[in-house]
């Protein structure tokens, strides 16, 4: 079911990026939560960026050899990318 989401996700993003949610949303948050503490709202709106990457880029993701190992460094940058510009703000 792992993978069969990232293939769904090539041609209905929808529901693949809902299939993602349902089996690695807390894996995802677990990896923002890493880089970002004490901040849940944070948190919750780098995982809805992360979200509109994975949507954003779905059929190149799907295809992907490892894109459960892609979706974490999306999350990864960007909670990094999310510190780094509320740093300078």
């Amino acid at each position: 079911m792992e993978n069969e989401a990232f293939r769904i996700l090539i041609d209905d993003p929808d529901l693949g990026l809902r299939l993602i949610m349902e089996l690695h949303g807390p894996q995802l948050l677990k990896q923002i939560s890493r880089c970002i503490q004490n901040d849940d709202e944070l948190v919750k709106d780098v995982y809805q960026l992360t979200l509109i990457a994975i949507w954003t880029d779905h059929k190149k993701i799907g295809e992907l050899e490892d894109p459960f190992a892609w979706i974490m460094v999306i999350a990864r940058n960007t909670a990094l990318s999310t510190l780094r510009s509320k740093k300078f703000d």
